[in-house]
């Protein structure tokens, strides 16, 4: 088991920021593909409070083996990434790799990080899955940092505005790189984000136009469907949306977010049982996300079924990094179950 920390910033010109976390995100992506290893999740391995403890510290806080970590330096045109393996449970490094080129060639790094880090646990990564259809042939280092900052913010948004300001970011970006895949599947992901907090239908209009063009530079990219499967289920066309939430499902069974948007369109359709399926495999494949903890406590508040609503609720209130929600959940379950002491102390919890 490993944990992917994130990257330290080598120089201080405030850039290198998004660059640390988007490389230690993308890698943590990467090593998720091999079969032999399990990865933490990055709501836990980037939480602020492990931040700064000492990897054996890191390492019990996570129930995790290992720990990669790395400093990134960005200079005008080229990019060094220095890397290292450490053992969490005696504190001792294992390996240490410092990996340079042309910003251009970061992809390339992070590919050879990760073949590194399995050739020191002795992994096979031959079977290491490519998402290179997602990624440009050529990384415009501008336009992916503006892709980073983009999907930071798209992460955080509770808000229409928040999901509007991410859509700049990724606007942003492909004002760079007009053919960045990953920068258009995220203007389709963060118009539908925008259009499902607003309801607008200047966001159904650009959600629409953005989702299309997403469809139309990758026809067979995953991300362009599970975002036109978003689409369709916040403007509620369920049948769509299964269909497309399927076809990402059936090229990947182990994408969490397809399992969880059919999850949420069963239980809009009345299925319970199809719903609860869907729900059950999104957390067995991302047992560490806060959103589908949440989306699996309401479904479960609406079923009457308070107790198992009021045990995954209290696993999201150690997993949101702002868990007003998941206190106000588990102080409803426990509320219906009669505890009505402890229904009161999560009440208290909300209101601080």
């Amino acid at each position: 088991s490993i944990a992917v920390m994130p990257f330290e910033a080598g120089n201080a010109n405030g850039t290198e920021n998004w660059l640390g976390i988007g490389i230690a995100e993308d890698l943590r992506n990467r090593l998720t593909m091999l079969d032999e290893l399990v990865v933490s999740s990055r709501n836990l391995s980037f939480r602020d409070s492990i931040q700064g403890l000492d990897p054996q510290q890191v390492g019990r806080e996570l129930n995790t083996e290992y720990l990669l970590q790395g400093v990134v330096v960005r200079g005008p045109d080229n990019m060094i990434v220095n890397a290292r393996l450490i053992d969490a449970v005696t504190g001792m490094q294992l390996w240490a790799e410092s990996f340079s080129g042309e910003a251009s060639a970061l992809f390339d790094m992070q590919q050879d990080i990760v073949a590194a880090v399995a050739d020191s646990l002795k992994i096979d990564h031959a079977v290491q899955a490519t998402d290179a259809a997602e990624r440009p042939e050529v990384l415009n280092i501008a336009a992916y940092d503006s892709y980073l900052r983009g999907r930071s913010q798209l992460r955080e948004a509770r808000d229409s505005d928040a999901a509007a300001l991410a859509a700049a970011w990724f606007q942003q970006a492909l004002s760079f790189d007009q053919q960045m895949p990953m920068a258009r599947n995220g203007l389709c992901q963060a118009y539908v984000r925008e259009l499902e907090l607003s309801g607008s239908d200047w966001a159904y209009g650009k959600a629409n136009q953005a989702c299309a063009e997403a469809l139309l530079q990758g026809p067979e990219s995953i991300p362009a469907h599970l975002a036109l499967a978003d689409f369709y289920r916040v403007t509620e066309h369920a049948d769509n949306a299964l269909d497309e939430y399927r076809w990402v499902s059936g090229r990947d069974d182990s994408n969490a977010d397809a399992w969880l948007g059919m999850g949420q369109v069963h239980w809009l359709q009345g299925d319970g049982a199809e719903a609860e399926r869907a729900f059950r495999k999104a957390l067995a494949l991302n047992e560490d996300d806060a959103e589908t903890h949440a989306l699996f406590t309401q479904f479960l508040l609406a079923e009457g079924r308070y107790a198992e609503a009021a045990e995954i609720a209290r696993v999201l209130v150690q997993l949101d990094r702002e868990p007003v929600e998941g206190y106000a959940y588990l102080a409803e379950a426990l509320f219906m179950t009669g505890e009505f002491e402890a229904a009161i102390q999560a009440s208290r919890q909300v209101l601080s």
